[in-house]
């Protein structure tokens, strides 16, 4: 495999991929294998049609599928190679493709702009205090105790909010069981703000 970049724009590279003709007719050998085993031609056998047949019914098929195959498997190292990194999807232009020759085909990469160079001289910037209160401190604290707590079991104390409880529920409309609104042994928060109007405060009050 040979390459070459060419640079279009400060945010564009063309990569241009050579593959030779001995990779190549490797390819189209492989590819008319597969085709041999699975090909109903009459008159003869699965897998024993000659190549020259298989051409003739499937030769286009072929050339497309061992396209493919040649810049799947030549694109990824070509770009390593060429140390150019795509920041976008890719377009490929695939030349011609035949048996003996050899292949290219070349890609269009997005890739991210090298910086100018900047006269900083003149420039200030002014850091903020980063310096953390003693509430920004509690804050935190209490958020890793919340993060960090275990859930106990609660058996006799009736449900507030702010709890969690393991429920099995179904919600109804003139005696028909709403979809989605059935929870069999479902952990819930009963947190006002998150779940349907008026479930958090029916659940609270309750006893296991």
């Amino acid at each position: 495999m040979k390459w070459e970049v060419e640079r279009i724009s400060a945010g564009e590279r063309k990569v241009t991929v050579l593959v030779e003709a001995s990779a190549v007719d490797t390819e189209f050998t492989k590819a008319y294998k597969e085709v041999a085993k699975k090909a109903q031609i009459k008159g003869f056998r699965k897998g024993k049609a000659p190549r020259a047949i298989l051409k003739r019914y499937y030769g286009p098929q072929v050339g497309m599928d061992v396209g493919e195959n040649l810049v799947q498997q030549h694109i990824e190292g070509a770009l390593v190679e060429a140390d150019v990194e795509p920041i976008s999807p890719i377009s490929i232009d695939k030349g011609e493709l035949a048996e003996g020759t050899d292949f290219s085909f070349s890609v269009i990469v997005e890739v991210m702009p090298l910086p100018t160079k900047v006269d900083s001289e003149g420039i200030q910037i002014d850091w903020p205090d980063a310096t953390p209160t003693d509430g920004d401190i509690e804050e935190r604290l209490q958020e890793l105790q919340t993060m960090k707590g275990e859930w106990v079991p609660v058996e006799e104390q009736a449900a507030e909010l702010g709890n969690t409880v393991n429920v099995t529920m179904k919600a109804t409309c003139e005696g028909d069981v709403l979809q989605g609104t059935q929870a069999e042994a479902q952990d819930i928060e009963l947190d006002a703000e998150r779940l349907l109007p008026g479930l958090a405060e029916g659940i609270a009050g309750l006893k296991a």
